[in-house]
């Protein structure tokens, strides 16, 4: 036994064989791990988006429409994409998870609870820093697709309505300028519900609940300042 290891002994000297670094001999696991960190945040990226459209319907906006039409708003206006790439999101980060040098020591329970739990609280992080309301207006494509708070609000037949004033025209109507570039002329009373934040002044960004009289003219039963005001803003067609 002593003469094999002396002779394995001579034959590194004589072949001059180094061992393999730490880096070289881990660095799948270690590609993993760093994979599976980035599909985290992305999963927290994605549901803090899922946060922000979903708390764009305000207490006020729920009160302001009928039941039926916010089950309705909400279902139709939901962030499938959003959804969709979250649940991918986690899927991804459960292979991947699997594949880490202990990932199969855990259970199916454990593993999707940890990641759950991480994209959860990343996720509202995300959210209260804001971050994903100016993503969300920066992110190239179709608005109905990944800018669904924008498309919730050029729905007049619905009783919904935003976009920018440009005129006020008496002290109880102003015209407002959409998303698509349409203009509206909106009527409000001492009855309808303006919020304290709202100055109704050109350039105001603001949502509107009411109902459609006539063509491009909107009654407001309920008006808001937009909470996506400056992003939107610059969004606008001039």
């Amino acid at each position: 036994m002593e003469d094999f290891s002396k002779k394995i002994t001579e034959k590194i000297k004589e072949e001059h064989i180094l061992p393999d670094s730490k880096l070289k001999t881990h660095w799948r696991n270690y590609a993993f791990w760093v994979l599976f960190s980035l599909i985290i945040l992305l999963g927290a990226l994605f549901f803090s988006l899922i946060i922000l459209n979903v708390s764009d319907l305000s207490p006020e906006i729920i009160r302001s429409l009928k039941l039926r039409n916010f089950f309705f708003l909400f279902f139709v206006t939901m962030p499938y994409l959003w959804m969709v790439l979250l649940a991918v999101a986690i899927f991804s980060g459960f292979m991947v998870f699997r594949k880490t040098k202990r990932g199969y020591r855990y259970s199916l329970l454990f593993i999707a609870s940890i990641i759950a739990l991480s994209v959860f609280a990343i996720g509202v992080l995300v959210n209260f820093s804001k971050i994903n309301s100016r993503l969300e207006m920066d992110i190239p494509g179709p608005n109905n697709l990944v800018r669904p708070i924008v498309g919730r609000w050029q729905r007049p037949e619905d009783g919904l309505l935003g976009g920018e004033i440009i005129k006020i025209e008496s002290a109880q109507s102003f015209l407002l300028k959409t998303q698509k570039g349409d203009n509206w002329k909106v009527f409000y009373s001492a009855d309808t519900e303006i919020k304290r934040r709202v100055e109704m002044k050109e350039g105001e960004m603001v949502d509107i609940v009411g109902e459609k009289k006539g063509e491009y003219v909107f009654g407001a039963s309920a008006i808001r300042q937009a909470p996506l005001g400056g992003p939107r803003a610059r969004g606008m067609q001039k």
